[in-house]
């Protein structure tokens, strides 16, 4: 049983390393023109501020910008904007966007304007929209002056969540300028089994395993064989059931669940004995057919159609309709949905009436309806 039990760890804490995160790219702006005045120009305007909402997990960002006089040489580095579009390649070739900046190319421009990346929203409020005097706070490191094209990386801590603000300005005193901006955001992403992160599992796993073991003991095991038995429990619980469907059981629901898989888990370790064949007036249960279980099935609050390829349909007074497959197999039918799954034993069938028995041993009668 020790053996057992430090090969159970092995593994979870091995499938807990091998979750590793994994990057993608978002389009936060597509490549959009703007036209900004001169700060000299009585009309319009020679500023401009841009918000940009971050996607949650955000690790860094980027913004692509080319500035010209002439609005035909605009449109033709707009055709060539395509920053989201190597974010993705890079990411889909290596797997991260680490080194991006160094890889990414940049459409070409042939005027000045100025980029700030601003601290908050204060200070875009502040930007002055009509002279270049700097009374606001902005980030000097991914902010740009006289800047003709290029892209710049955002990857400061601070800077990663929430709403940014870009500020352009324009720095000539004479000529407009019109802008292509596209901005870019690569947020991480950690793989899921069955709806569960490596984190939320060992959250699952850590909250609720010294109250299991300790209820669990109460003379009947040792520690070792308590802890191996809370581990086959929770890999159960996490393979039936979505964290999304766990969160909305209700405590009896739960409960059962868990009993259910601690019975399973008590047989697969060896803790208990396999339970004697029943007597003889149950061996003498005749055996259900595929084809008797097949048609449509009713109780009170629930109903079932069993098709003969194996999938149902399936629906309940509280629950949406539901569709899966269902396999039967020596009088027990196992019945799978998307987010969870169970298994009924079949008691009796006897004049379109099915007796059956749940995990929990409770009986339900379904009665066979016209097709």
């Amino acid at each position: 049983m020790r053996t057992y039990f430090l090969l159970s760890i092995g593994i979870f804490v091995a499938g807990s390393l091998a979750a590793q995160s994994r990057e993608k790219a978002v389009n936060l702006i597509k490549p959009q023109e703007y036209f900004i005045n001169s700060y000299l120009n009585l009309t319009g305007q020679s500023s401009l501020i841009l918000e940009v909402n971050l996607p949650p997990n955000t690790v860094r960002w980027f913004y692509t910008v080319a500035a010209s006089r002439s609005k035909e040489s605009i449109r033709h580095a707009k055709a060539q904007f395509s920053l989201f579009a190597q974010l993705t390649r890079i990411i889909d070739k290596t797997g991260t966007a680490a080194k991006a900046i160094d890889l990414l190319t940049t459409p070409p421009g042939n005027d000045y304007c100025n980029v700030y990346l601003l601290n908050s929203k204060q200070d875009a409020d502040a930007f002055n929209k009509e002279f270049s005097i700097k009374s606001y706070g902005f980030h000097a490191g991914c902010s740009r002056e006289n800047y003709v094209s290029g892209t710049v990386e955002v990857a400061e801590p601070a800077f990663l969540s929430g709403k940014q603000y870009l500020g352009f300005y324009n720095p000539s005193p004479i000529y407009g300028i019109s802008m292509v901006v596209e901005v870019a955001a690569v947020v991480e992403e950690e793989n899921r089994s069955n709806g569960w992160t490596a984190a939320e599992k060992e959250q699952l796993y850590q909250s609720n395993r010294a109250g299991f073991i300790e209820k669990r003991m109460l003379g009947q095991l040792t520690e070792q064989q308590a802890r191996a038995l809370y581990d086959c429990v929770i890999e159960k619980i996490t393979a039936a059931f979505t964290p999304q469907h766990l969160a909305t059981m209700a405590g009896y629901e739960l409960e059962k669940a868990v009993n259910g898989f601690t019975n399973e888990c008590n047989l697969a370790l060896g803790l208990i004995s396999s339970p004697e064949p029943e007597t003889a007036d149950h061996t003498a249960i005749p055996v259900i057919t595929d084809e008797d279980l097949t048609g449509f099935w009713e109780s009170d609050g629930s109903q079932f159609q069993f098709y003969p390829d194996g999938t149902l349909r399936s629906t309940t007074a509280k629950d949406k309709e539901r569709t899966g497959t269902w396999k039967l197999a020596n009088n027990r039918v196992r019945i799978k949905f998307t987010d969870y799954q169970f298994t009924l034993n079949l008691v009796e069938l006897k004049n379109r009436r099915l007796i059956c028995e749940d995990e929990q041993g409770k009986r339900v009668v379904y009665r066979k309806g016209r097709n």
